[in-house]
Order: structure tokens, then sequence, then C-alpha cells
């Protein structure tokens, strides 16, 4: 995905160059599970919130006509939603939410002084923050459509932003730019390698990993799937993982949260019916 946001200022052929380089920065930032929450609250969310700020503020300044769109509100918002879907953020926020409640524990288990629900608290207040800044940047990044998207309704997905960025900042402004989305990228990459490696380590492997040798296992892996392609991988997860899975993470989402409001317990049965349910249209909409 970064590569391809990036690919304006990058020369051609550079995949696989770009994609070792990623995948070792991805290394260095991941080699530590318990530093992960440190190194994104002192370097990349500052990195990331201050590129992003200067690409939206300076946006603001210099407005293009502004075009109108011919659909309805309540019709952009199902598009929308269905393109919200694609980028899978609520499996991102589940796995990642595990991994700092982990990494959350860890460190409370060092301080014996600190309360029991300290850990909800911390929690909830992370939460909260994080939700107010991405809430900020998305309507940033959104107004940033509606004042420089004239021309770009066709363009690929993945180049969107950058050539929004670009048409704000130009070439000049390449730096934030590249700062802006490797953050983004990397940040995405560091946790979710982490969340994964702690999967093998307990599940598959029965801790009888270590965690080294099981991160270099998936980063190489990674390495390996990126080769086939962006446009290959978004076609696996729009077909498979959208149209299946996320409608059980939903379904999994909304049940926790009804047995934590009103003690609804069960959730086996709905989950295998939405599971059923899915699978049945994904496999019709192939056939017909």
């Amino acid at each position: 995905v970064s590569h391809a946001m990036l690919s304006p200022l990058l020369p051609a052929n550079s995949f696989v160059v770009y994609a070792i380089i990623f995948l070792l920065i991805t290394f260095a930032g991941a080699f530590k599970e318990n530093k992960i929450i440190a190194l994104f609250g002192y370097f990349v969310a500052p990195v990331l919130l201050a590129s992003l700020g200067i690409i939206v503020v300076k946006g603001w300044y210099f407005v293009d006509p502004i075009t109108i769109n011919p659909m309805s509100g309540l019709s952009a918002f199902r598009t929308n939603v269905r393109f919200g879907l694609s980028t899978l953020d609520l499996f991102g926020t589940i796995f990642f939410g595990s991994l700092i409640v982990s990494i959350f524990k860890q460190n409370l288990k060092r301080a014996t002084y600190i309360r029991a629900n300290t850990l909800m608290a911390m929690v909830l207040y992370a939460g909260l923050i994080g939700f107010a800044l991405l809430g900020i940047v998305y309507v940033g990044m959104a107004s940033l459509g509606l004042m420089h998207g004239m021309g770009l309704e066709h363009i690929n997905r993945p180049l969107l932003f950058s050539e929004v960025a670009l048409t704000v900042l130009g070439k000049s402004g390449a730096f934030i730019i590249v700062a802006a989305i490797l953050a983004a990228c990397i940040s995405t990459a560091i946790a979710l390698s982490a969340v994964v490696v702690e999967y093998l380590q307990r599940d598959v492997g029965r801790n009888k990993i270590s965690y080294i040798p099981a991160l270099i296992f998936v980063l190489l892996s990674t390495f390996v799937f990126s080769l086939l392609g962006h446009d290959w991988m978004l076609k696996i997860s729009v077909m498979t993982v959208e149209a299946i899975g996320v409608p059980i993470v939903i379904t999994i989402t909304f049940a926790n949260i009804a047995y934590k409001l009103v003690g609804f317990r069960p959730i086996k049965t709905p989950v295998a019916i939405v599971a059923i349910y899915t699978t049945f249209m994904f496999v019709w909409k192939l056939l017909v």
C-alpha cells in the first residue's frame, strides 16, 4: 500500500528494494514487543499527526473549485461504508487492541501499587484519545478530498492521498508526504507483525517458538505475498475477508457489547447464522 501511494515519487521498478527496506524497518520496530507502545507514542504518532496536520491546514488555505456530487447523501454514505469495510480497520482495531492490553498488563505487573481497575481506565482513556485524534484526522482528510479531489474520480484508490497531497504541497513538500505515508503504514506493519507473531507463539507453537524467529518468519512470508502486488491482495481481501470475515467480526463485536451492557450471553448461534449466510451469499455471487 505504501509503495503504491508513494509511486509518483519513486523510481520505476523499485518495488523489491522498497519492500526489503520497509520490512527491515518493520523488524527494527517490532524487535522488542514491550517497546512498541513507546515507539508509537514518542516517535511514530507525532510524525504522523504533524505531517498530516501540515497537509490538511495548507489544503484549507488553497481551495480548488468544488465539484457537486450527483449522489444523494444516503447513497454516498452507503458507498463509503463499503469502501471503509474493505480497509479492514475493524480487524486491526480488535487485534491491535489485544496487543496493547497485553503490553499494559506486562507493565502493570512491574508496578504492584497500581489498583486492579487501573488497566481498564488506561485502556478507556487511550481509546478516547485515539478516537478523538482519528476523528480529527478523518474530517481533515475528507475535507481535502472535497476541496482538491476534482479530476481524481477515476484514479486508483492507493494513489488518491499522494495525488491530493502533491496538489496541496507540490514536489517541494514531498518529504512531508513521505513522512505521513510511511508513519501510517509502518506503524500498522509493526503492530500487525507483533500480533501475528504472538499468535504463532502462543496458539500455533504452544510457546515453543521464540519471538525473533517467529518475527523473521512472518516478515519473510509478508515479503513473498507482497510480490503478488497490491491489486491482487486487495482483490483477495474484498472477495473473502470483507464478504465473510467482516460480518462475523461485527457480529462478535455487538455480541460482546450486548454481554457487557445487558448480560447477553449467546454468541456461537448468532455468529454461526451470520457465517452461514455470508458464506452462502459469497458462493451464490460467484456462481451467478
